[in-house]
Formats: C-alpha cells, sequence, structure tokens
C-alpha cells in the first residue's frame, strides 16, 4: 500500500499484512491516495467494545484498505458475534472483497451482480474453514465496500452496516442497513441468500469534493438516523473532517471519539473508513497555521528600512502590557467537541420500542376507562 503512514495507538485495529488467524495488533493507518482523478486521502479505525475486552474477545471488525491499475478500494466486515472464527472470516472477506474489486472494476460497473465477489469471499472461508477444520458458518461476517477510479465508483453492502455518500454536505446514504426476520438478525457473507442480499450501486461523481463514508452497526446506531434514513449531523460533521485538516489529525480525532463515545455507548465494536477526495487547492492539502503571539502596540519593521534605535531619555519608563497567552485545545480535541452530545446520548428508537410504547399507552387508556 502506497503512502500509509500512522503510529501505534491502543485498541485501535487497521489494515497491515499479516496472516488470517494472527492475533489482533494495534496499529491504526492513515494515508493518500492517488486516483485518476486526483488525491484521495482514506483513514479508517476500528474500535473494540469495552464488552469484548472485558471478554478478552478484542475487536472482532476488519477494513482494508487497496489501490491497484488505478482503482482504489476500501471494504469494511463485521464479525458476527455469535460465531467463533467471525474475526478471520472478517480479514479473509475484507482482503478478498478488495482484491475483486481491483481486478474486475469494469465488470462490476456493467453489471452490478454480487455473484463473483460473493462466490470468491466463500471459497476463501471454506479454504480456512478446512485449515482450521470448522464449519464455515463459523467465519461469518457482514461486508461493505467502495471503489473508485476516476469519477466512477461502485459501492456495496451486505448486512447492518452503512455506505453513505456526501457530495454537498448532505447525509445521503446510499445504501443503508438491511436486517433479517427477528431483532438483531442480518445478512453475512455465509447465508445461502448472500448474493440476493448484497446491494450494489454504481455511478460517476460530480465536482471535486466528494466523501465516501463506511460503518459498521456498532457506529450506525449513534450517527444514523432511523426514521430519515439518512446520516446524523454528527454523521456528517465527522465526513467533513478530511477537508479540514490533515489526515494525521483526523485519524487521532476519530479513534478518540470512537474509542471514548462512540464505542462504549453503543456497546459494540466501531468501525469507520473516510474516503474524500481533496483537489490541489483543498483545505486538506494546505499546511496547517500556526499561531502567533503579537505585542500590542508594536508594528513589524517594514523590510528594507532600518529601525530608527531611540534615545534612552525617549524610551518609556513602563513596560508594554504583554498578552495573555492562551493554551489551545490539540485540533483533533477541538474537532471531537464540536460534535452534537444529544443524538449520541439519546438512545436510538426502532421498531421494537413504537410496539412497547403503544402497548402501554393501550394499557393506561383500558385501566382508566375501568375507573
Amino acid at each position: 500500500m502506497r503512502g500509509i503512514e500512522g503510529k501505534a495507538k491502543s485498541l485501535v485495529r487497521s489494515r497491515v499484512n499479516r496472516p488470517a488467524d494472527a492475533p489482533p495488533q494495534a496499529s491504526p493507518a492513515a494515508g493518500t491516495f492517488s486516483a485518476a482523478s486526483g488525491p484521495w486521502r482514506t483513514v479508517g479505525v476500528s474500535v473494540a467494545s469495552p464488552s469484548h475486552l472485558a471478554a478478552g474477545k478484542g475487536c472482532e471488525d476488519e477494513i482494508e484498505f487497496l489501490e491497484r491499475n488505478g482503482v482504489l478500494a476500501c471494504a469494511l466486515a463485521d464479525g458476527a458475534g455469535s460465531r467463533k472464527r467471525c474475526k478471520i472470516g472478517a480479514r479473509i472477506a475484507v482482503t478478498e472483497a478488495c482484491e475483486e474489486l481491483v481486478e474486475h472494476f469494469d465488470d462490476l460497473r456493467k453489471r452490478p451482480r454480487a455473484d463473483a465477489l460473493i462466490h470468491r469471499i466463500n471459497l476463501g472461508l471454506a479454504r480456512r474453514a478446512g485449515e482450521l477444520q470448522e464449519d464455515t458458518r463459523e467465519l461469518a461476517s457482514t461486508l461493505a465496500f467502495v471503489a473508485i477510479r476516476g469519477l466512477e465508483f461502485v459501492a456495496g453492502n451486505l448486512g447492518d452496516g452503512i455506505v453513505g455518500s456526501i457530495p454537498n454536505a448532505s447525509g445521503n446514504v446510499l445504501i443503508g442497513p438491511e436486517w433479517g426476520e427477528y431483532a438483531n438478525q442480518t445478512y453475512f457473507t455465509t447465508d445461502p441468500v448472500a448474493i440476493e442480499h448484497t446491494r450494489i450501486v454504481q455511478g460517476t461523481l460530480e465536482g471535486d469534493r466528494n466523501t465516501f463514508i463506511m460503518m459498521s452497526d456498532g457506529g450506525v446506531k449513534r450517527l444514523y438516523d432511523f426514521k430519515s434514513k439518512a446520516l446524523t449531523s454528527n454523521g456528517v460533521e465527522i465526513a467533513s473532517w478530511l477537508f479540514k485538516t490533515s489526515a494525521d489529525q483526523v485519524l487521532n480525532s476519530l479513534e478518540s471519539f470512537m474509542r471514548t463515545t462512540l464505542a462504549p455507548r453503543s456497546n459494540d465494536d466501531c468501525s469507520i473508513i473516510l474516503i474524500s477526495q481533496v483537489g490541489a487547492g483543498g483545505a486538506a492539502n494546505r499546511p496547517a497555521r500556526t499561531a502567533t503571539t503579537r505585542v500590542p502596540g508594536r508594528r513589524k519593521p517594514e523590510v528594507g528600512k532600518a529601525t530608527p534605535r531611540k534615545k534612552k531619555s525617549d524610551r518609556k519608563k513602563k513596560a508594554l502590557p504583554q498578552r495573555r497567552s492562551v493554551v489551545r485545545k490539540p485540533a483533533e480535541k477541538r474537532m471531537v467537541d464540536r460534535l452534537s452530545k444529544d443524538s449520541l446520548t439519546r438512545r436510538p428508537r426502532s421498531g421494537a420500542w413504537r410496539r412497547i410504547r403503544t402497548a402501554l399507552t393501550a394499557m393506561f387508556d383500558w385501566t382508566s376507562t375501568q375507573r
């Protein structure tokens, strides 16, 4: 992978070259990728939930970045928590998905179906399951992906994650979450109906400031509005971070927000991938501004002119008042502080809660009529 730079952070998982059954490592990645239409900046972070850490499981989400043949591919998988080898299956799913996307991008553009993609993933899962002497269903996971070449893109989603596109600061969601017949049930790569439930969209981007955001169900619970089927204001704000500052600062802000706020409140592993198109004059390519301290009353001397030295008698006896230094918070801390706390603390509404509220209301109405 070209242009990747990052530093180790605790509790964070990211794309690294390691065997599928190796123990998880802590190394987030942030980098700049160049596509045919210009530079694409990508940041991806996965954070383990407190309950998984307490149980000694670690993070069961996996993310992957790959650039080849002029195609930038990113994938995210959430391992099924009820399966023993779900983390290994999630790693295989994102690896095989990215390989398929960079090798057969044109085929997916012409025929947006997931037959070849799911077949390739299942072959990898079956091979690994044979080595582990496990049932293939023990390696189940969801899958979300985006592939970009020039101004053309292909996006897909299987399960309860989301893939969003934000061309003009709006919270449009290309492919929303999908659940099964029962609560907390979704679709996985090992399901017989995985091909039918892998929703794929393709299109052409407009302008030079586009953003894709992918997240697992841990982030969906707090950053997705189920009523309007769009990202919340916090989701839109996070998706625009790469336009405002460098990838390193976005990485630190995203990791801090997910580890301290998102994962504890959703009580699930959280993964988010940002892919932003930044033009040559974009804000993310400009060097960060540094604050300078200027003493009031003193002017900077003009270039080429000597400043005459004052006589000792003309100098003021009283020193000019010095400006009080203000300690500013780090940029990544300020970015997290700007997020609204309301949508993060409220309990996400679902159909089950609405049914419970309706039943309670009917019960109280009946009780009042019996008095």
